[in-house]
């Protein structure tokens, strides 16, 4: 994972991840030393190595870490309301190595399979849920909003954010709202998670997940904030991106 600073919002200490912190950083996970974590309750895992940590209950073994101080609830971002997402009903598949390219509209699943390419044109989207193959690409040709009423999975090696072709875009003007919960039941600890980023993925968007866990898993890039309910990173690493300041 690519990107900056990671804070994880959530209600109360009750609905703890694992090991009962809301997040974990898993062995090996990295997060530069010049980038903090902020979570009322953290575990770091072996290995593990970040910048300042911002939590009242800290579990660690083996980390490296800088300075803990504590949580700063009042100066975290608040999580916005995100209008409902109305997917369509007619599914979108593009077969393999496909490249495709749509205007704004409601679709029902929509399903990239590997090494293909979907083009997006500038405006709002919503999706029953985007699962991007391996090797895929989702491109956004100019700022695009995707509502995603289910589970966000971009697969390994993949790629979602701005075009090549739009120098311009940063990964803010790709943003992904993810509606979906953990599981058929969204308890905390059902699977598959709202949101699963695969290994060696690229990722260059703002994503929000109100309703369920955002889980990286390993060597992923990832640029510009995440605001999930709950998160878990498993080997990724973070390593660039601006830094926040925390003030309680």
């Amino acid at each position: 994972m690519d990107g900056g600073d990671v804070a994880v919002l959530s209600p109360t200490l009750t609905q703890a991840l694992c090991d009962d912190a809301l997040a974990t950083i898993g062995q090996d996970a990295q997060i530069g030393s010049a980038f903090d974590v902020a979570a009322k309750s953290l575990r770091l895992r072996t290995h593990a190595s970040v910048g300042d940590v911002f939590s009242d209950e800290l579990v660690e073994n083996q980390a490296q870490r800088g300075t803990l101080l504590p949580f700063p609830a009042l100066a975290l971002p608040v999580m916005p309301t995100l209008p409902p997402a109305v997917p369509g009903s007619t599914p979108l598949t593009l077969a393999q190595d496909e490249v495709r390219r749509i205007a704004p509209c409601s679709l029902g699943e929509v399903l990239l399979r590997q090494g293909c390419k979907l083009e997006l044109e500038a405006g709002e989207y919503a999706f029953a849920s985007l699962d991007v193959g391996q090797d895929s690409r989702v491109e956004a040709l100019g700022p695009v909003v995707i509502s995603i009423a289910g589970r966000l999975a971009p697969g390994q090696k993949s790629y979602l954010g701005p075009a090549p072709s739009a120098p311009s875009l940063t990964a803010r003007d790709v943003r992904l709202h993810v509606h979906g919960l953990n599981g058929a039941s969204g308890n905390l600890h059902a699977g598959p998670e709202a949101a699963v980023i695969g290994q060696k993925a690229l990722v260059r968007a703002l994503i929000l997940a109100p309703n369920g866990k955002l889980h990286l898993a390993g060597r992923i890039t990832h640029t510009t904030p995440m605001i999930p309910w709950h998160a878990s990173f498993t080997k990724a690493t973070v390593n660039r991106g601006p830094r926040r300041t925390w003030a309680s």
